[in-house]
């Protein structure tokens, strides 16, 4: 489903509709998802590639940030040429979440991309001071 799609083109993607059956899908992935991740791997990822196929499908909401997060750490553990695709998700992950003012979302996603992907990539003090601000947001 990711094959030829360029990033630029899901950033451009339309919103799905508020309360649409697919956002609806959406938020329960989401939040089975995040349980599932410390009992079965396997099911997390399947998961999460069926959040990220009914994003390129009908359009992109808050848990698709997630989403491409999540997918990241899933390449990355997966010995992805040293993470090359998984950062790129994670910066995915961090421009849709912008682009949406998704800050519901914002601690989770900060969590997956600063705690778990750019801790490989960037320096220690950056990642550090974005865990803080997702901290930060998880408290208002």
């Amino acid at each position: 489903a990711l094959e030829g799609t360029t990033f630029d083109a899901i950033l451009a993607k339309d919103a799905m509709p508020p309360r649409s059956t697919q956002r609806t899908t959406m938020r329960f992935l989401g939040q089975v998802s995040s349980k599932v991740y410390v009992t079965d791997q396997h099911l997390f990822a399947l998961l999460i590639f069926r959040m990220v196929r009914l994003t390129l499908s009908d359009g992109v909401c808050d848990e698709s940030c997630g989403a491409f997060a999540s997918l990241g750490v899933i390449l990355n553990r997966v010995n992805d040429h040293p993470g090359r695709n998984a950062y790129r998700f994670g910066k995915l992950a961090l421009a849709l979440t912008q682009r949406l003012n998704a800050r519901r979302i914002v601690p989770n996603v900060y969590m997956l991309v600063y705690g778990s992907l750019n801790i490989f990539f960037e320096p220690l003090q950056a990642v550090t001071d974005k865990l803080l601000e997702g901290y930060d947001v998880g408290l208002l």
